[in-house]
């Protein structure tokens, strides 16, 4: 998958749950949320386990397979549906949405620690914020 989408589809998850604090100084409210066990850092198993909340509720007739009319009940998840299905088959299975979960905990944690720190979410942001902001202006006519 290119980098821009797997940049831009991180960016969307980590934003979509709300902003960090521009300092690193405290911990934002969904970083709080996803550190289940308030160590200061969000693991693998964390991420997965929220990852995997999200979705079991869009896999509406509960078969672990999410299909591409699930999926379409919210533009975030349909416009996210083409690269989540890595064998292209019209489904994108929980094996294939945990992998991709995987690879973006991967691309967060920096240190390669094996724990996404706040600072590591925040810079995080901060570079997908500016690769958009970048691709945007250099899509602008004139």
């Amino acid at each position: 998958m290119n980098v821009k989408k797997h940049l831009l589809s991180l960016a969307c998850s980590v934003a979509a749950a709300g902003a960090a604090h521009a300092d690193g100084s405290s911990t934002s409210n969904w970083f709080r949320v996803l550190d289940w066990n308030s160590d200061g850092g969000v693991s693998l198993v964390e991420l997965q386990a929220a990852r995997n909340t999200r979705f079991l509720n869009m896999d509406v007739n509960k078969d672990q397979v999410m299909s591409r009319d699930e999926a379409a009940k919210s533009q975030a998840w349909k416009s996210r549906f083409n690269g989540l299905d890595q064998n292209n088959d019209g489904f994108v299975t929980l094996a294939e949405f945990e992998s991709r979960g995987r690879s973006r905990f991967e691309a967060i944690d920096e240190n390669r620690n094996g724990t996404i720190s706040p600072t590591e979410a925040l810079d995080f942001q901060r570079r997908i914020r500016a690769n958009w902001e970048r691709n945007w202006k250099a899509s602008r006519p004139g």
